[in-house]
């Protein structure tokens, strides 16, 4: 039997789905958080003992600035983007490319600031050495909250899971200990400088590939910093021609999943049946 010959599901079954879904991320956030907790305490025994308490409570001040920088590089997009998405009128790839643009923007602007001031790092210690290099993780810390909460969206929390739970904690571990076997890295505390660095980026790599796989390239992608920001731009006067099919996560779009080229009726109604990925929601 078609897809188009299958009967729709009753009402009735939908907020059972949805409550099925929303148990299921909560079991895995649940259980990432264990998991991210368990794998942080060998980095914890490691930098406390190895590289000493100071050493270790100056990393956590300057890593609590650096997130608290990324936070706001990335404008309120990590909970703003799911609205985004449910609003879009192009490919969702598009307006997520939008959202990186932004907080790869707003980073910047972050990452400058600290370089140029790195006391609000290291307030009451001298600042050398690589100590400067934490401020490059504002960018790998937006991207990867901005792409993980787009996976999100199509309830892909495994991917959260993996990379905040699994990759980071585990690879800032092994760098910290493998690092501790060079003397200066400890004398100085940039080894611990340098495994968070590798764990951010690692991190974040293990967020853009699943982020590609769901969304996809966008191609002939403009970028619409108005909309993406949450204001009145072009996009927002535009009014689709396919009306919505009332769900949350279907887009009104005229145009296909990857691209700004216009897509076929069918596309559109197989699109949006679901809240899957875009790419496994395209017709074959």
């Amino acid at each position: 039997m078609s897809d188009r010959e299958r009967p729709a599901p009753p009402e009735s079954e939908a907020p059972d789905a949805d409550m099925a879904t929303l148990a299921r991320g909560g079991r895995l956030n649940i259980f990432g958080f264990g998991l991210r907790l368990i794998a942080r305490i060998p980095f914890l025994f490691i930098a406390g003992r190895i590289y000493g308490a100071a050493a270790l409570g100056r990393f956590a001040y300057a890593v609590l600035v650096v997130e608290f920088g990324a936070q706001i590089a990335a404008l309120g997009l990590r909970r703003g983007l799911a609205q985004l998405l449910t609003d879009a009128k192009k490919p969702q790839a598009c307006v997520v490319a939008d959202a990186l643009l932004i907080a790869a923007i707003g980073s910047a602007v972050g990452m400058a600031i600290l370089f140029a001031f790195p006391k609000a790092m290291y307030p009451t210690t001298p600042v050398g050495g690589l100590d400067r290099m934490l401020a490059i993780t504002v960018l790998a810390v937006s991207w990867t909250d901005i792409s993980l909460a787009a996976l999100a969206y199509h309830h892909d929390v495994g991917a959260t899971v993996r990379a905040r739970s699994i990759v980071e904690p585990w690879t800032i571990t092994i760098a910290a200990f493998a690092l501790s076997y060079v003397p200066i890295m400890v004398s100085r505390g940039d080894g611990l400088i340098i495994a968070y660095v590798i764990s951010m980026v690692a991190a974040l790599v293990a967020s853009l590939i699943p982020l590609v796989r769901c969304y996809g390239i966008p191609h002939d992608w403009k970028p619409d910093l108005p909309t993406a920001g949450g204001r009145r731009g072009a996009m927002s006067r535009w009014r689709p021609r396919t009306p919505s099919n009332g769900r949350r996560g279907g887009s009104t779009s005229r145009y296909s999943a990857h691209s700004c080229r216009p897509a076929s009726s069918a596309s559109i109604t197989a699109r949006n049946r679901s809240r899957r990925c875009p790419r496994s929601s395209r017709p074959a």
